[in-house]
């Protein structure tokens, strides 16, 4: 490791100096010289700087190991290079901004290769959550521009390979209690699931599985000499990997072989050798109750209120995850989420009695009932609950209730059994039947990301099945651009009519991940007369739909012969307000026109039109079978609007209220805003906005003045930044000005100088700040309110949208 310190001589010393000599001794002995790419002394300038700065938050940890740290170490590992013709290597390259230097001393004829890390191309900055240590690692995981520039690099052969930086370590050390990202241990887990999650994130930008073996499995023997691995060759190393890379799991952390289960993979990467797709948080879909087989129904799989069928949530690739019970002493909690049927052995029998396909509490003899919390996949108002006594005969429960509560989904058992946590109840006591399917009606209405089963007084249920809609956060999950699938059922979408269900659920069509069987998509039976087989998607939201993906993985004698889309804007129609499927062409337009198919097989076809949809109909023809159908586009300014706003309505006012004062800092508004919801619409949101803060006292106001920074200084909110981009370019005299502006602005008025910096150049918010000095008290802080206003106005806009979104 190359040490360095602060200031450019002793820099250059160390350039010169020691690492030459060691760099020197290493070509003597013909070896490669490995360097860990982090000089110390820009780290420990930027920790001077950070004095005081929140240790929870990410931002933090990222400004603290600048990348000027890894160019200024891959600097002088050149340095040393040029004078001793030493082979060198730059280990986990975390910083793109490095790359140019070593693509000029490359072209020099130095002697440099340079890799980087699963981590790295994976995961971003912006998706790393305050608090959320699991994340660190150093160099640190840096931004989604950053991301894109490695896998530039790496297509480009600017970067040679990617190795793990496997660095393990006991979950404690990772600090998650208090989320101190200064003080965790800095180490990932990579062995184990690295291969799967490159797989991931290569495969989603179109790179094939032969340039992922030659990064990870050629590319490192050849740097070190290793002839007899990296590739399958007579005489080579008989080092096999079981490869399916269609498949994907779910990461548990019992079975990951590693001290460090809380590594970030354990909620965002793939299983590895077996895994293709993590399920990510980018998705946002943590887990989900698990269905069971398709003939038995499951997860919104069941019969709405209006007669028609709810399109399920994901099954086994987003499945629910049994926190914690009170008491399992005769059959564990885990049993509950099992998605095949119950089943029963008579003849078997353990130490602790009869064994039960199941959750079995022992017998109460106290005052009480027992429980248990179960994390949904993804956050949903739920409809309707089955709780299933099947086999349990003479030991079900007399009676079960249900709560819910919205948390963090990464909340902890203490937490979640803290009795201070507010829970909201959700179906009261209800008599149960013994060894029946017991489906009961919920009439909620706000959004729950974990429930509570309460079996009274004790018992045994052998599954759960909970039923609802999905509400998404469509703007913390979208991709670059906004682009999603349209029609995955964690976004929200949903089958609303379907010409046959003989053989499989069309509900299938829209889950997470690949189909395991045939049985897990949708298939028809076979057609005897004329005519086609049909299926209509209510998509997540309204939106322009770019290309079409249609998948008949597992169908092989029985795929359909060809295809085609249909789609309509039922925007103004309600929720089921799309044409009559069976009306021919009426209402609908043609999205993909009829294409041939093939078995076992993606498809991806190109939309034609750029009309926006809030349906698409799949038509198969004459019959046969599709395993997943992905629609992806970007939404409209009015689908995000009307997703934000439905969110925002469903949101529990506690939640509420955290998401508005992101927008305004005055508590009381806040207030007000989620006790007027439903909104509706967002421009009822936005007119509710100007009336709360309308009706707000002056102290209010302060309040949210307060949580503004001054005008010029570096803000810790992303929406400030963005909002200052104007003060970035300025002139150090200009600078200078608005930093001695606002001291004198807040000495007179008592408050920050606010104005709406978008659009502003920092000239411009110069010339208000002094013409706004001549202003009295009372005149300013009305000035104030309204700039405060108009930025509160802007920013509901954001909270609805991502930044890149269609505006």
């Amino acid at each position: 490791m190359l040490p360095g310190a602060v200031g450019r001589r002793r820099v250059r010393l160390r350039r010169r100096g020691w690492s030459a000599r060691r760099a020197a001794a290493v070509a003597r002995l013909g070896s490669l010289l490995l360097v860990h790419a982090e000089l110390p002394g820009p780290l420990a300038a930027a920790q001077v700087a950070l004095s005081g700065a929140d240790p929870r938050r990410y931002v933090t940890y990222l400004r603290s190991r600048p990348p000027q740290a890894e160019e200024q170490a891959v600097a002088a590992l050149l340095d040393a290079a040029r004078e001793t013709g030493c082979r060198v290597h730059v280990v986990h390259l975390s910083a793109a901004s490095a790359l140019p230097a070593l693509r000029a001393a490359r072209s020099d004829g130095i002697a440099v290769s340079v890799e980087t890390c699963p981590h790295y191309l994976a995961l971003a900055a912006e998706d790393v959550a305050d608090g959320a240590t699991d994340h660190k690692c150093a160099p640190p995981v840096r931004g989604r521009d950053n991301r894109d520039a490695l896998w530039t690099a790496l297509r480009a052969g600017d970067i040679d390979l990617i190795a793990s930086d496997h660095s393990p370590c006991p979950p404690e050390l990772k600090l998650a209690s208090s989320g101190d990202f200064l003080r965790a241990w800095g180490g990932i887990s990579s062995l184990q699931l690295g291969l799967a999650v490159v797989w991931t994130a290569a495969r989603e930008r179109g790179v094939g599985f032969a340039d992922v073996v030659g990064w990870m499995g050629a590319a490192p023997a050849r740097l070190v000499g290793l002839d007899r691995k990296g590739s399958l060759a007579p005489g080579n190393d008989a080092d096999l990997v079981v490869w399916h890379p269609d498949a994907e799991r779910v990461v548990d952390p019992a079975r990951l072989h590693s001290r460090a289960t809380r590594s970030r993979r354990t909620r965002a990467g793939g299983c590895a050798a077996t895994s293709r797709r993590p399920t990510s948080a980018a998705s946002r879909c943590t887990a989900t109750v698990a269905s069971p087989r398709r003939r038995r129904g499951g997860c919104c799989a069941g019969r709405r209120r209006d007669g028609r069928r709810r399109a399920r949530r994901p099954r086994r690739e987003a499945r629910g995850m049994v926190l914690v019970a009170n008491d399992e002493f005769f059959a564990p909690k885990e049993n509950l989420l099992d998605p095949r049927p119950p089943r029963f052995d008579p003849t078997a029998y353990s130490d602790r009695g009869k064994v039960m396909d199941g959750w079995e509490t022992r017998r109460r003899r106290t005052p009480g009932h027992d429980w248990c919390i179960v994390r949904l996949g993804v956050p949903g108002v739920v409809r309707g609950v089955v709780v299933d006594t099947s086999f349990f005969r003479g030991n079900y429960p007399d009676r079960c209730s249900l709560d819910g509560c919205y948390v963090d989904p990464r909340a902890g058992v203490a937490e979640l059994a803290d009795p201070g946590l507010a829970w909201v109840p959700l179906l009261a006591e209800t008599p149960l039947r013994g060894d029946s399917v017991n489906r009961c009606a919920v009439d909620a209405a706000t959004v729950v990301t974990h429930v509570r089963l309460g079996i009274h007084p004790d018992g045994g249920v052998a599954r759960l099945r909970v039923h609802g809609d999905v509400v998404a956060d469509l703007a913390a999950t979208a991709l670059g651009g906004g682009t999603l699938d349209l029609a995955s059922v964690v976004n929200g979408a949903t089958v609303t009519d379907c010409s046959d269900r003989f053989f499989g659920s069309p509900g299938n069509l829209l889950l997470v991940g690949d189909g395991k069987d045939m049985g897990d998509g949708w298939e028809t039976q076979r057609r005897r007369g004329p005519g086609h087989d049909w299926v209509v998607v209510r998509l997540a939201t309204q939106g322009v739909v770019e290309r079409v993906e249609v998948d008949t993985t597992n169908f092989k004698g029985n795929y359909p012969d060809s295809c085609w889309l249909d789609s309509c804007d039922a925007s103004g129609g309600g929720t089921g307000g799309a044409p009559e499927a069976t009306s021919g062409t009426a209402g609908w337009r043609e999205l993909v026109g009829r294409t041939p198919l093939g078995p076992h097989a993606r498809h991806l076809l190109t939309a034609s039109g750029d009309a926006p949809a809030t349906h698409v109909r799949l038509c198969i023809a004459p019959d046969g079978g599709v395993s997943r159908l992905r629609v992806y586009g970007r939404p409209t300014a009015a689908g995000w609007d009307a997703a934000g706003i439905r969110r925002l309505d469903a949101l529990p006012g506690p939640a509420c209220v955290a998401e508005l004062l992101r927008c305004c800092g005055s508590a009381e508004w806040a207030r007000r805003m989620a006790a007027s919801r439903p909104f509706g619409d967002a421009a009822t949101l936005a007119e509710r906005a100007d009336a709360a803060w309308a009706d707000v006292s002056d102290a209010d106001r302060l309040e949210a003045f307060a949580a503004h920074p001054r005008i010029g200084e570096r803000a810790a909110s992303a929406w400030s930044q963005q909002e200052q981009a104007g003060t970035g370019g300025a002139a150090d005299a200009t600078r200078r000005a608005l930093v001695e502006g606002n001291a004198r602005y807040t000495e007179r008025f008592g408050h920050v100088f606010l104005i709406c910096a978008t659009g502003k150049s920092a000239e411009q918010m110069l010339d208000a700040l002094q013409l706004r000095m001549h202003n009295d008290p009372a005149t300013e802080l009305r000035v104030a309110a309204e700039e405060q206003r108009r930025i509160t106005r802007l920013r509901l806009a954001k909270l609805l949208r991502p930044p890149d979104a269609s505006q």
